[in-house]
């Protein structure tokens, strides 16, 4: 029996909006889910929240939180197939990237409500466009100064993903595009975004919300994994084993790909094992963690199903299509909290 699902799954103009009407489908079904309260690690997440909490009372309709939820998801798929595009991370033509993404953020049901994981993912792309667009440019400054400013902003809302930028640096040490200016141009785009918070939070509430950030970064607390639900378990399982799955044949086939791309994909393992560490090692910080980390195993899990048709990688598409269909299905319908 040949198994080729795969190849035409992967290549189908028609997996992407199919995937797109079945995460629809799962929201609707959730629709009116609890609104995340803020928490220790959220840092200045509570700007958002009230926002949300205003257009609730305006419209009247108790599911702001979902359909923001639902338009960052879309927002995120976009940027993804954008990323896709601009670099040529794909030997075919194929929208299997951004597929992955939604199919993962549809069975991730805890991450359904409003809360920092939905919004992160849109401040770590474009962090990467301008990252990644720094290849072998030395005085490349301004695209510099974007990828730390976007990851500045992030952490404005889950402070910890400061914990990546040592190694962006590494990065662009490796692309040889770290110079003294684009250097100088990084702390600039890292301080810049603090430098309005400062003045708005002087105003606001005398400091108090400038500190906040700087709180959560240094807090470190010993891990407590009885806080995380059976979903988180499963599908953060699930999602580590294609990380995995695909990063070893990644290790194994790279020669294939052209310099630039192993260098972009070789980053991309790097900082998603990073997410993956700070998931397991501060389970308070699960949730916009496995956020960012599904970014980086959706990018390697598209170049895996699009660059390999074995007869084990399509046992492993399908099984994976069935899991993902079970997860979906355990987390919305069996599971309860």
């Amino acid at each position: 029996m040949k198994f080729d699902q795969q190849k035409h799954i992967v290549a189908s103009r028609s997996t992407l909006p199919i995937a797109c009407c079945w995460a629809m489908l799962v929201w609707l079904v959730e629709l009116n889910s609890p609104t995340y309260i803020l928490g220790g690690e959220d840092g200045f997440w509570h700007i958002l929240g009230d926002g949300e909490r205003f257009l609730k009372s305006v419209s009247g309709i108790s599911f702001v939180g979902d359909f923001l939820c639902l338009a960052f998801l879309a927002l995120s798929v976009y940027l993804m197939a954008e990323f896709n595009s601009n670099f040529v991370l794909l030997r075919i033509r194929s929208r299997i990237l951004s597929t992955i993404m939604v199919v993962l953020f549809a069975a991730s049901t805890f991450i359904h409500s409003f809360q920092p994981a939905n919004v992160l993912p849109i401040f770590l792309l474009m962090s990467y466009f301008a990252l990644f667009s720094t290849y072998q440019r030395s005085r490349a400054t301004y695209p510099a100064f974007l990828s730390f400013a976007w990851l500045s902003i992030g952490s404005m809302i889950f402070p910890k993903i400061l914990i990546l930028v040592p190694f962006y640096w590494g990065i662009q040490i490796y692309q040889r595009s770290l110079s003294f200016k684009s250097f100088t141009a990084t702390l600039i785009g890292l301080i810049a975004p603090y430098w309005f918070l400062f003045f708005y939070s002087l105003s606001a509430d005398g400091l108090t919300s400038f500190m906040l950030p700087f709180r959560e970064l240094v807090n470190v607390e010993m891990p407590d994994y009885s806080t995380l639900s059976m979903p988180q378990i499963l599908t953060g399982g699930f999602t580590f084993l294609l990380f995995l799955v695909s990063t070893l044949n990644y290790a194994k086939s790279s020669f294939n790909d052209k310099t630039r791309v192993r260098l972009l994909y070789t980053s991309i393992i790097i900082l998603g094992v990073a997410m993956f560490l700070l998931m397991v090692l501060q389970p308070q910080c699960y949730n916009p963690a496995f956020g960012l980390a599904l970014v980086n195993t959706s990018i390697l899990a598209g170049r895996y199903f699009a660059s390999n048709d074995t007869r084990f990688s399509n046992i492993f598409f399908l099984s994976c299509i069935l899991v993902v269909l079970a997860l979906t299905v355990y987390n919305v319908f069996i599971f309860q909290d």
